[in-house]
């Protein structure tokens, strides 16, 4: 019974992490005017909803095998309010919102890998370390778009212009 509140509580925390990738990420793309931006953001939400379902998928199926136990709300390792923060108002800025990603990606990816040494079950097991590479091509794609940016700026002698609409 242990394990199967266990594996309750890491579906959670895993549902949890993916809706607020979806909702940082969403805060992120209306921020952002330039195309490449906004198209990596779009995918990027993209990725964190069909993780966010399969996790769902997970939990319905583990909830039909044995019921949870009522969970108390989990503290999230990786998303705190002053990841927020760095994108909101005046201080948001291309760069800043692809560091906090990159961040982001990088405490999901140790937090995914950790849980799957975790658990017993080969199925969650076996998502999270999928899910732990699909966090490593993220971080991937967010670092080079990143330094694209950076690139640019740097060689055209631009300082970071504010990106409110």
């Amino acid at each position: 019974m242990k394990t199967s509140a266990q594996l309750g509580r890491y579906l959670k925390m895993g549902e949890g992490i993916e809706r607020k990738g979806i909702n940082f990420y969403s805060n992120a793309y209306k921020r952002v005017i330039d195309p490449n931006s906004k198209g990596l953001l779009k995918f990027l939400i993209a990725e964190e909803k069909g993780h966010l379902a399969y996790f769902l998928y997970l939990e319905k199926k583990h909830k039909a095998g044995a019921k949870l136990a009522k969970l108390k709300k989990l503290k999230n390792p990786v998303f705190r309010k002053d990841v927020y923060k760095r994108i909101k108002g005046k201080k948001a800025a291309n760069i800043n919102i692809f560091e906090t990603a990159l961040d982001i990606e990088v405490k999901s990816i140790r937090l995914y890998m950790k849980l799957s040494r975790k658990v017993k079950e080969r199925q969650l097991k076996r998502f999270l370390v999928m899910l732990a590479g699909r966090e490593k091509n993220h971080y991937r794609l967010i670092r080079q778009h990143k330094d694209a940016i950076y690139n640019f700026l740097y060689w055209q002698g631009l300082r970071q212009g504010r990106i409110e609409t």
